[in-house]
């Protein structure tokens, strides 16, 4: 038995000599855990289209231990995102926390969803040339921000109700808006939701 769906690749590990595990978050079964059989060969052309961070079309073949992918076809590979390194740290935390806060197999098509346009808004932020470092991190911080509130959000953690008017415009404003400011008491808010809802987890590509 094959499925297919879309996913947003999150992370792969080594597995025996040539294969590899996927983490993917799909649009229509939530997270899953995917063997990749050649695909930490040199020439395999499965691996291209599983970067971390792209939007692809995949196929799934049922297996015992796990299910195996069997194809996957490139839709959106944020190249602008890939080859930016400081966009590339902006991404790696859509993508761990993303993981560290979902189970497997709990389908939520908004937090699918909220991903890509995470992705598709760090895409098109521009960053000035001639803008100093902590500026930079400024900016895509706050769209970090925004996107942790509503992720907590879709997955039941937030917002607390004697924080709904302190967190009025960030819960109204769309993940993929522009111009989105993210305050210092806002930021105090979701670092507290995040923490709790982590647990004992850590996010090693975030300090908040």
């Amino acid at each position: 038995m094959t499925y297919n769906t879309r996913a947003v690749i999150i992370k792969y590990q080594k597995y025996k000599e040539f294969d590899r595990i996927y983490t993917v978050y799909t649009e229509d079964f939530g997270k899953l855990i995917l063997l990749a059989r050649g695909s930490n060969k040199i020439k395999s052309k499965l691996a291209g289209h599983l970067e971390p961070g792209i939007l692809s079309y995949l196929m799934i073949a049922q297996g015992r231990q796990f299910d195996v992918l069997a194809q996957a076809r490139t839709l959106k590979s944020f190249v602008a995102v890939r080859q930016n390194p400081v966009k590339l740290e902006t991404a790696a935390v859509l993508l761990e926390s993303l993981d560290k806060l979902t189970e497997s197999l709990e389908e939520d098509k908004e937090v699918f969803d909220l991903l890509v346009k995470a992705l598709q808004s760090l895409k098109t932020v521009k960053l000035p040339s001639n803008t100093a470092g902590r500026q930079v991190t400024l900016q895509l911080q706050d769209l970090i921000y925004h996107y942790l509130l509503h992720l907590l959000i879709h997955l039941g953690h937030a917002p607390d109700l004697k924080h709904e008017k302190k967190l009025e415009d960030l819960l109204l404003a769309d993940i993929s808006g522009d111009g989105i400011i993210v305050n210092e008491e806002a930021r105090m808010l979701i670092n507290q939701y995040l923490r709790r809802a982590l647990d004992e987890k850590k996010l090693y590509s975030f300090v908040f």
